[in-house]
């Protein structure tokens, strides 16, 4: 009897720990997708910032999905522009969506054109 209650209690204890492994792993399966998701959309927002400095950044091919657009928000009279930019990546597991807003000053610059703020996150587009 006693060698009966203790195969059902480590029967219990075997069940239970296997259900945290199991836990356990597709939780990091789930971190790992959801990673290699955002990665790919970073890359993404990089490869649209060549884009509009005229400069070609291809990607390597993946199931994971990317969408990107811009939208030009200000141009000032020196030919700076600043560019709301809008980066998608997805695939079946997780979708990312990051947004960013950078400036493309160009360059060289035009005489008595101010000198843009350090702190904006600047890219610089050669004519």
């Amino acid at each position: 009897m006693f060698t009966l209650i203790m195969l059902l209690v480590l029967t219990a204890l075997v069940s239970v720990g296997m259900q945290s492994a199991i836990l356990s792993q597709k939780m990091e399966n789930n971190w790992q997708f959801s990673s290699s998701v955002f990665m790919r959309a970073e890359m993404g927002l990089k490869q649209l910032l060549f884009s509009l400095q005229g400069k070609s950044f291809d990607l390597p091919v993946s199931s994971i999905t990317l969408q990107t657009s811009y939208r030009v928000i200000a141009s000032d009279a020196c030919g700076n522009q600043t560019v709301d930019l809008i980066v998608t990546a997805s695939n079946i597991f997780s979708s990312v969506r990051l947004q960013s807003e950078a400036v493309i000053a160009k360059f060289p610059a035009l005489p008595n054109c101010p000198i843009l703020p350090g702190y904006q996150i600047l890219w610089w587009k050669t004519v």
